[in-house]
């Protein structure tokens, strides 16, 4: 979360999730999209597309800043 928030993104969209719990809505985007390894996953998406699932922050910070 901390990579996600690190700066100021007006359009990007955080959704968390619990993989214990339903979704708490439903939408295409979110299906098939959980733990990876067992583990905490980002998934970065745009334009009804997302990157592959990162845990690890400092590919997320990549992926983040190719968005600028």
């Amino acid at each position: 979360m901390r990579a996600a928030n690190d700066a100021f993104r007006p359009h990007l969209l955080r959704i968390l999730l619990d993989p214990e719990e339903p979704a708490p809505f439903a939408s295409p985007i979110l299906e098939g999209r959980g733990l990876v390894g067992g583990g905490a996953a980002a998934y970065l998406c745009r334009n009804y597309a997302c990157e592959l699932p990162v845990s690890d922050p400092a590919e997320l910070e990549r992926q983040l800043a190719a968005l600028n």
